[in-house]
């Protein structure tokens, strides 16, 4: 398989699942450029990814390039995995109260 058949193939698998560790493997398969790709084509999922190890400190930089891109339903999920999935559920492997006030600040008025 050449590199660009492979380059596709990741592509079409990240495009098509809905699945956290298949998305996180497709990323982690990929060069910075082809990160910031997907990122601008799908925001949230890029996001969304983002908010799980081991990607944390990508979350508020690749927000910072996408505000444009994020339709408002898809803010109000990141906010819930946040809350609900991250900051109410107690996980500890990260600074989620800071990363909420963070993405909270730096949102543009909706």
């Amino acid at each position: 398989m050449s590199l660009e058949e492979y380059k596709c193939l990741i592509d079409a698998v990240f495009e098509s699942t809905n699945e956290m560790h298949i998305g996180r493997f497709c990323l982690s398969r990929m060069s910075a450029d082809h990160r910031e790709q997907l990122l601008t084509r799908f925001p949230a999922k890029v996001l969304s990814i983002y908010l799980f190890w081991p990607y944390h400190n990508f979350f508020l930089d690749a927000a910072n390039k996408v505000w444009d891109r994020l339709p408002e339903d898809h803010f109000v999920c990141l906010l819930h995995i946040i809350i609900c999935q991250k900051i109410a559920a107690l996980w500890k492997d990260f600074d989620y109260v800071d990363l909420l006030r963070q993405f909270w600040q730096k949102a543009p008025i909706i």
